[in-house]
């Protein structure tokens, strides 16, 4: 265990540098966030390494890319001068980025809307939701089973 202030690469080159190179080539799983300042020097120094994102990062890149296809489609809407659709589109993102339990009846409704207007938002938004939905099973088998549907 090492633990030492700041949230940069320069901390995290620290913790290389102690544990020098031979040990850094012996790492075999490294658990981490996505950021570049831990990404970058953990991809050049310990190349046995596999890494393992959390499950929060995991989601926010669902999250992130079903948010590129809402603002792609609002784009698209805005160029073609169909106001109304963007303006629609452009209050939709908490329905789509919340989880659905805690959506409010106005969310919902939005989030219904969307489902028979907008099939890549929506499709986006399930798989969003199917890959958030691996995290909360019961078993590791559930777990890898939902993964596998998922991935399909």
């Amino acid at each position: 265990m090492w633990a030492h202030a700041g949230r940069d690469r320069k901390t995290v080159e620290k913790f290389l540098d102690l544990l020098g190179s031979e040990r850094c080539k012996q790492i075999t799983l490294v658990s981490r966030d996505d950021a570049d300042w831990i990404t970058l020097p953990i991809a050049e120094r310990c190349p046995n390494a596999t890494v393992c994102l959390d499950p929060w990062h995991i989601v926010k890149a669902a999250t992130d890319a079903l948010d590129e296809i809402r603002r792609a489609v609002w784009n698209e809407a805005r160029r073609s001068g169909n106001k109304q659709l963007a303006k629609d589109l452009k209050g939709a993102r908490f329905a789509l980025w919340k989880k659905p339990e805690n959506l409010t009846e106005r969310q919902q409704t939005k989030l219904a809307w969307i489902q028979t207007l907008n099939a890549p938002i929506y499709r986006a938004y399930l798989l969003k939701e199917q890959l958030r939905s691996i995290y909360h099973t019961d078993t590791v088998e559930d777990a890898l089973a939902l993964l596998d549907a998922w991935l399909k």
